[in-house]
Parts: C-alpha cells; sequence; structure tokens
C-alpha cells in the first residue's frame, strides 16, 4: 500500500510506525469503516455515513460550542463536511504533555469555537475560520486531516506526572 505524501510525512523508528497507525486510522474514518463500531448498528453506520453528523450531534459532543453559532448554516455544514474528523476529536486533558491526533483534530477543529465562547474572538473571524475548513476540507479530503496533524503528534496523548 502506498501513503500519499500529504496525509503522513515519512518518518524512522518507533515514532513512524506510530504516525503510521495514526495515519491509517484516520484513513479508515475518513472512508466511513470506523463508524459502524461507533454505532449502535450497521445500518445506523450506514445512516451516519451517507446523512453526515448533524449539528445537534456535533453540540452534544461538544458542549462548548457557543449558543449564538448553533443556529448558524454553516455550523451545519462545517459538520457534515469535516464529519469523520469530529468523530475522532477529543478534548486533551489539562495536564497533557503532548498531543496526540484526536487532540489535535480538537484543538484545530474546535478549539477556535471555545475560544469565541470565552469571548477571546469575534464572531466573524470564527464564521470565516469555519469557512476555510470546509473549503480546505472539500479542496483535498484525503489530505485534510494530515494537515491538521503536526509531524511531532503523538501516537497516544500523554499526561503529565499527577495526571490520572
Amino acid at each position: 500500500m502506498t501513503r500519499p505524501a500529504s496525509v503522513v510525512p515519512f518518518f524512522k523508528g518507533r515514532m513512524g510506525r506510530g504516525i503510521e497507525r495514526i495515519a491509517a486510522r484516520l484513513r479508515r474514518s475518513i472512508f466511513g469503516v470506523c463508524s459502524i463500531a461507533r454505532a449502535g448498528s450497521p445500518d445506523e453506520a450506514k445512516e451516519a455515513r451517507v446523512n453526515g453528523m448533524t449539528v445537534q450531534e456535533l453540540i452534544a459532543r461538544f458542549p462548548e460550542i457557543p449558543q449564538d453559532l448553533r443556529e448558524e448554516p454553516l455550523l451545519a455544514r462545517f459538520a457534515e463536511a469535516c464529519e469523520a474528523l469530529l468523530r475522532h476529536a477529543r478534548k486533551p486533558s489539562p495536564c497533557s504533555t503532548q498531543h496526540d491526533a484526536a487532540n489535535h483534530f480538537y484543538l484545530k477543529l474546535i478549539g477556535p469555537l471555545a475560544i469565541y465562547g470565552y469571548g477571546l474572538s469575534s464572531r466573524e473571524k470564527v464564521l470565516r475560520h469555519l469557512q476555510e475548513l470546509i473549503e480546505r476540507q472539500e479542496a483535498d479530503p484525503e489530505g485534510f486531516g494530515g494537515s491538521l496533524l503536526p509531524q511531532d503528534a503523538a501516537h497516544d496523548e500523554v499526561k503529565g506526572p499527577g495526571c490520572s
């Protein structure tokens, strides 16, 4: 199997194998293979792949999305376009010392919405950011997830001392 350069940079050794596993999981989730494990039945998984993520599902997963953005049509487009990555995204622990792919997806996709919710960004800036993410995903669906990951992404989230 050949690896697209846009998804995973070439690494050697143990770190490379970890990155390869992350990329493989990402590719499977992008093409809907992982949906079966997340849904209750194969029929629900098929429906999720066909219909995409709804705004209600997005808000249920990430309640930090501000109230005034929840009726925004752009948020619905974002949920549908970035469904696979949003299903994989996970908020990092406050004491994380290294982030895995799921943490990076959260920070890049949901982080700006949370920052706006705290009043540290403008609505226009967040909507512009969502539009840019949608356009990037539509332009390169296979490479988009990889573009959100830094080269040094950890295989698993690493928490600092005293963290559980």
